[in-house]
């Protein structure tokens, strides 16, 4: 199946190895930068950079802010998908051809590029 007839079918495509690692790792580091600030500043953890943090360690204050503040975990999701990081990796020159071969060429498309980490 073609990535065309994959798009139709699905409504989505499924790229692996599509991207530069280092710009997604820069896009994560800067969305978890986010919820950091959020974890010090409720008292969770010292001031601590990100680095010093396992993922497991990370992963088990997202489930704290979530258990404590459900809001302040939304606000951190949304603040982090407008990341201006975020925003240019939309729209890397890969990104675009991909979309334009799929039909998403004319400027009165809206979409929004989704990306999983």
């Amino acid at each position: 199946m073609t990535e065309i007839q994959e798009f139709e079918k699905k409504g989505y495509l499924k790229l692996k190895k599509f991207l530069d690692i280092e710009e997604v790792s820069q896009v994560l580091k800067e969305a978890k930068n986010i919820f950091l600030r959020q974890f010090i500043a409720k008292h969770y953890i010292q001031n601590v950079p990100l680095e010093g943090l396992s993922e497991k360690e990370f992963n088990s204050l997202m489930y704290r802010l979530y258990d404590d503040d459900i809001h302040c975990l939304i606000n951190c999701g949304k603040q982090a998908q407008h990341l201006i990081s975020l925003h240019q990796l939309s729209l890397n020159n890969k990104v675009c051809k991909l979309l334009n071969k799929l039909g998403l060429k004319k400027s009165n498309y809206k979409y929004k590029t989704c990306f999983v980490f």
